[in-house]
């Protein structure tokens, strides 16, 4: 990992860590589907005010008919399934032991599916790592 990965990943996680803070006071306001829209939306405009600013809007046409299919059904999974489903675990759970519990399971499902779909390596400190973190999926329960 270069020093710039890690320093921007540091960064996602600081912002993954905040947000639920705003989203939970969110979810006891109002519906998770209106939050999801009006997260939605407010993404949809700075990502339209980045790509015009950028010049990479133009990107988005070049795109081919399977890029355009697999990424919809990424963002149908991620972006508004993933989403539904944690706003409305937000509304009844605690912060605390949601995010891990969402975060340490998604580990353990990509892992093993890039193991079978990208055919990444499997090695003994993955299979630990996984192994741990399935046990701290039924600790934290």
């Amino acid at each position: 990992m270069t020093e710039t990965s890690y320093w921007f990943a540091l960064l996602a996680a600081l912002s993954w860590g905040i947000a639920p803070l705003f989203e939970k006071w969110g979810v006891l306001h109002t519906s998770p589907y209106f939050l999801l829209l009006v997260q939605s939306l407010v993404v949809s405009f700075a990502l339209l005010v980045l790509g015009i600013e950028s010049g990479e809007l133009q990107e988005v046409m070049q795109l081919n008919k399977k890029s355009w299919i697999y990424l919809g059904i990424a963002g149908l999974l991620s972006g508004f399934l993933a989403q539904m489903f944690y706003f409305k675990a937000l509304q009844g759970g605690e912060i605390s032991r949601i995010i891990p519990l969402i975060s340490s399971l998604q580990i353990v499902i990509a892992s093993i599916s890039a193991c079978y779909v990208w055919g990444e390596a499997i090695g003994s400190m993955k299979v630990i790592g996984t192994v741990l973190i399935i046990i701290g999926i039924f600790l934290i329960r």
